[in-house]
């Protein structure tokens, strides 16, 4: 089985957060040097900061780590809701703070073996589709995508539908040897033609 690159990863799982069209992404990387992957999201955070965009590891566990990709201000919004709120709050979470919330969804991920409910939130699920899941066991839904979809599944599928069109873009970009900020112009470009 080949094993990809951070770069890689990042495009190809991220590209949707990256251009903009969703909140967040998230990837698995495994790695053989912790200190280089620690140094690869502080690259990445240098580059991508100053376009509203944040990479962090949500856990880091067996030489491997889930990298975070999110927007701020997306997420700021969708967190600022109060259903969206008052949804994380049964979960533990006290203060409408991205930072602060992020920092307490790592705790969770932490100290779990599975990915908490709440993850939906911070990936930028619909808040409906979230209890969907919840109340369903997983179960039952009316189509499967980036997310379990039980209500607007024809609008879902039009989203997952640009999200790959998105991933597709990134990938092709980069792999004609572009970098990430030329291929998120470029697809800026792309989309407003």
């Amino acid at each position: 089985m080949k094993e990809y690159s951070f770069d890689e990863l990042i495009i190809n799982h991220c590209a949707p957060a990256l251009s903009g069209i969703k909140i967040a992404n998230i990837f698995t990387y495994q790695y053989s040097d912790k200190e280089e992957v620690y140094k690869k999201i502080t690259v990445y955070n240098r580059i991508l900061n100053n376009r509203n965009i944040n990479v962090s590891i949500i856990k880091d566990y067996d030489n491997r780590v889930i990298v975070y990709v999110y927007d701020r201000e997306k997420l700021g919004k969708y967190i600022l809701n109060d259903d969206v709120f008052d949804f994380l709050g049964n979960y533990g979470y006290k203060e409408k703070n991205i930072y602060k919330c992020i920092k307490f969804l790592k705790d969770r991920m932490q100290n779990s073996k599975n990915f908490p409910h709440e993850i939906g939130i911070f990936l930028g699920y619909p808040l409906v589709d979230i209890y969907g899941f919840i109340n369903n066991y997983g179960k039952n839904s009316l189509h499967a995508g980036y997310w379990k979809v039980y209500h607007n599944k024809n609008e879902a599928i039009e989203i997952f539908n640009r999200y790959n069109e998105c991933r597709i873009f990134y990938v092709n970009t980069f792999l004609n040897g572009k970098g990430i900020l030329e291929i998120m112009d470029d697809y800026k470009r792309y989309i407003h033609n």
